[in-house]
């Protein structure tokens, strides 16, 4: 006789052929449908910041920023990997992501400092959100979805303070037709205040 009996050995032991089908040994917890609905309107809200960055772009363009344009072209594509990182995510957890209709952002601005600081206000919502929704996974005891949301609130600080840099900036030069355009090609060429390539 073996010393060690697999799982599937000790069940047939138990039971045997014939007995009744043994109970899971631990039964999986229905995922939360709040849990869902709260995943389906972040992915729906990371797709408007899509659409928030790349009206932006569009406004900064026109205007005769091209620089900026292109810095807010590169965020708008990291809101759409934002959504496919939750849109997998609740693939991967076998749930249905219900999409919903994306508004229109606001685009009645005068001068970039508008745009930027608008972007900021986007943004710290944002952050708002990702806490309250973090707040919500832990008293729900789904240790999996707060975990996963630990990415994007480690994220919202780096966004935030980008956009903090960027602001500071154009304050200094607000006036200066030269230091706008130093710093409209300065983002043109994949960099922005306070930052590096490597960040």
């Amino acid at each position: 006789m073996k010393d060690h009996m697999t799982i599937n050995e000790l069940l047939d032991a138990s039971f045997g052929d014939g007995g009744p089908a043994p109970s899971p040994l631990f039964e999986q917890e229905e995922w939360s449908g709040d849990i869902v609905d709260a995943l389906c309107e972040q992915h729906n809200f990371e797709l408007f910041s899509w659409y928030v960055y790349y009206t932006a772009g569009a406004w900064l363009e026109a205007a005769g920023f091209p620089g900026m344009s292109s810095w807010m072209v590169r965020q708008a594509q990291e809101e759409l990997t934002h959504a496919k990182k939750i849109f997998e995510y609740v693939l991967d957890k076998n749930a249905k992501l219900a999409m919903t209709d994306i508004q229109a952002p606001d685009a009645s601005w005068v001068k970039p400092l508008d745009v930027f600081e608008a972007a900021y206000e986007h943004e710290k919502k944002n952050t708002g959100r990702f806490q309250q929704f973090h707040k919500a996974a832990l008293a729900a005891d789904d240790h999996q979805t707060a975990s996963f949301l630990n990415w994007f609130l480690d994220e919202q600080v780096e966004e935030e303070k980008k956009l903090v840099d960027i602001i500071d900036a154009l304050k200094r030069v607000e006036g200066d037709g030269t230091g706008l355009n130093a710093l409209d090609h300065e983002m043109g060429e994949d960099e922005a205040p306070g930052q590096t390539e490597s960040d």
